[in-house]
């Protein structure tokens, strides 16, 4: 061992700007130099470095970088600029053979410095300015939020612990006891049991080197893997469990649907490979190359993610309706698979598939697959100023639409939505925001977007007011004002029937984006609300 000793911290330092994290001048120079001398500390980060490598080798996506350059506006990034990224990505996106080259015993030093010298030294100039609404834990490539957190304490190493409701960014991420669930922007849900060791790689991939962790994944977010010392598990599909021991053995169980569990060769390709159905267990042992069938078992338990209800003031109903609203609609007033309108003489709300009234008034959205909307009786044609008020909570990130305006008589298409986003390979831009869209003529294709700057927060009741004040589309979440945009200036309103929850009411329907969680407090009016109403409402005043 050298004289210094082998530093943990000063490792995951060095690993974290590896990946992507902020790092002084000051902190740069003096790792740059220990990775110099130190002969073990630099054998050590390789170790590191060779195992994200080997992570990128079990699944080698498309590459998407040069698509991602042309929707974010920077195809015309000098070199420089692009330096770094260029680096990252060329490491993602060698194929296997190289992979194995590079990792060869006498050239994996060399090579590994090398970058990362290239990495710290050739840094660019000004980050690109991130979204308001956002925490100190923030970076550019924001991953998930941390949703919950059970009597977590934070290893001594982790520089940023996290907070319940804050975003995650791709690095390190170690605790000593407790539990915690991280919702991916993908639809991912993430549950980690310490004492934990684990680096947060990327939207599709975590390295565990110790830990217990359950992962439920949502249709579309399919090939999400944990990677453990020598071996990975990928998801086809399915809910799984993976803990890892001190020594490298993993033990892995699928609760649902199925998952590959493979052994890692040197070069990071899958040597040996082994599908998993439900109720199926293996035992990975990388250092004597084994694996084999135990039986099943629950490694972790799946906490309860229940929505809390939703605690209003006693007079709510009556503010509401002292501001004049078009239609009212509570879960409290359901009757005969129809909600009551509180407003005088207007059209009631039909409840559809298996929508459940909740004690405290909300309206629960279940995962199942029958379609699930309220819908309005008749059509409304709003005027050139109208609001959409209501509150909700989803259960975790997905496309998911709350409300929607669709042209009458049906087939013409869509005039106005209010939906929620989740990360989404084909669209990568804004995952984890709601969005409020104006289609003029009603269609499927085109329109005016305006998305929220800060996150919406899985879980957790949030009121939000999207409106229309002439040539403007504004947002309002939580009472606070978090965006807007002008519209082209030739958009006209058109009769249109009103749902929730749902995009269409077609069981068959590939694009349905059905709503999960719960919807409360529905309002609809032919004016664009104050700001000091909205704030009232959503009980800031």
């Amino acid at each position: 061992m050298s004289e210094e000793g082998l530093d943990s911290n000063e490792l995951h330092e060095l690993l974290a700007a590896w990946l992507g994290g902020e790092i002084s001048e000051e902190r740069r120079v003096v790792l740059l130099a220990r990775l110099r001398r130190d002969g073990e500390f630099r054998a050590a980060f390789v170790t590191e470095v060779r195992t994200f490598a080997m992570l990128q080798a079990v699944q080698s996506p498309e590459p998407r970088w040069l698509r991602l350059q042309d929707e974010l506006g920077l195809a015309g990034a000098n070199e420089s600029e692009a330096f770094e990224s260029r680096v990252r990505v060329g490491l993602r996106s060698r194929p296997r053979p190289f992979v194995a080259a590079w990792w060869r015993p006498l050239a994996a030093s060399a090579a590994a410095v090398a970058v990362i010298f290239a990495v710290l030294f050739f840094r660019r100039g000004p980050e690109l300015p991130l979204p308001t609404g956002g925490d100190a834990q923030e970076s550019r490539e924001r991953l998930a939020v941390a949703v919950r957190l059970d009597d977590v304490r934070w290893d001594g190493a982790q520089e940023h612990p996290l907070l319940a409701g804050g975003s995650v960014a791709a690095g390190p991420l170690r605790i000593s006891a407790g539990r915690l669930t991280l919702a991916y922007f993908s639809g991912v849900s993430v549950h980690v049991e310490g004492p934990a060791d684990l680096v947060l790689v990327g939207p599709e991939r975590i390295l565990c080197r110790r830990g217990n962790l359950r992962a439920k994944i949502v249709e579309g977010a399919e090939g999400f893997t944990i990677e453990t010392p020598g071996a990975a598990i990928v998801d086809l599909g399915t809910e799984f469990g993976v803990k890892v021991e001190t020594n490298g053995r993993a033990q892995v169980v699928v609760y649902q649907g199925k998952a590959e569990a493979s052994l890692l060769a040197p070069d990071g390709s899958p040597r040996r490979t082994q599908t998993l159905s439900a109720a199926q267990s293996v035992e990975l042992d990388p250092g004597q190359g084994t694996m084999r069938s135990i039986s099943p078992r629950e490694l972790l338990a799946a906490p309860a993610l229940d929505i809390a209800p939703l605690v209003l003031a006693s007079d709510y109903p009556q503010r509401i309706l002292a501001a004049k609203p078009r239609h009212y609609w509570r879960g409290t007033d359901a009757e005969g698979g129809r909600l009551r309108d509180l407003v005088t003489g207007s059209a009631s709300l039909r409840v559809a598939g298996p929508v459940q009234t909740m004690s405290d008034g909300s309206l629960r959205f279940t995962d199942s697959g029958e379609p699930q909307y309220l819908r309005a009786d008749g059509e409304w044609m709003p005027p050139d100023e109208f609001a959409i008020e209501l509150w909700f909570a989803s259960a975790a990130f997905h496309n998911s639409v709350l409300a929607v305006l669709q042209s009458a008589p049906p087939g013409r298409g869509d005039l106005v939505m209010a939906e929620l986003t989740r990360r989404n390979p084909a669209t990568p831009l804004r995952p984890g925001r709601v969005r409020f869209l104006y289609r003029w003529p009603p269609g499927g294709t085109d329109g005016v977007n305006l998305y929220s700057a800060p996150l919406y927060i899985p879980y957790r009741w949030q009121h939000l007011v999207c409106q229309r004040r002439g040539s403007v589309l504004e947002m309002y979440l939580d009472g606070q004002f978090v965006g807007e945009t002008s519209l082209q200036g030739m958009e006209q309103t058109i009769a249109s029937t009103l749902r929730f929850g749902r995009l269409n009411e077609d069981a068959l329907s590939g694009n349905a984006r059905q709503f999960q969680g719960r919807l409360a407090e529905l309002a609809v009016y032919e004016r664009a609300l104050a700001v000091e109403e909205i704030r009232g409402h959503a009980g800031l005043e």
